[in-house]
């Protein structure tokens, strides 16, 4: 756990930790992550929250066992259309 520690980078090495399941870096100064943590194939879990995020990291499409990803109160700047969600039982809209 390296929450509350005033961290503004994560060492690029940390993507030799093959075997991590769970990283939380919440409440620090974290602007982006290294790219070594693509290699992070077993991270299930990723708290993010409280730090200085204004985009969710390219590199976390690569990690394939993610189940959790928490990036609350960081500063994404989110660009989404609306979008109207039906079951297939609801048809087009």
């Amino acid at each position: 756990m390296l929450d509350s520690n005033r961290l503004v980078s994560l060492p690029e090495e940390i993507g030799a930790l093959s075997r991590l399941e769970r990283l939380s870096a919440s409440q620090n100064a974290l602007i982006s992550l290294p790219a070594s943590i693509s290699s992070l194939q077993s991270l299930t879990v990723l708290k993010l929250s409280k730090n200085k995020f204004s985009r969710i990291p390219d590199e976390l499409g690569a990690c394939s066992a993610l189940e959790e990803i928490d990036f609350a109160d960081n500063y994404l700047q989110v660009n989404c259309a609306p979008y109207i969600l039906r079951s297939p039982s609801q048809g087009t809209p």
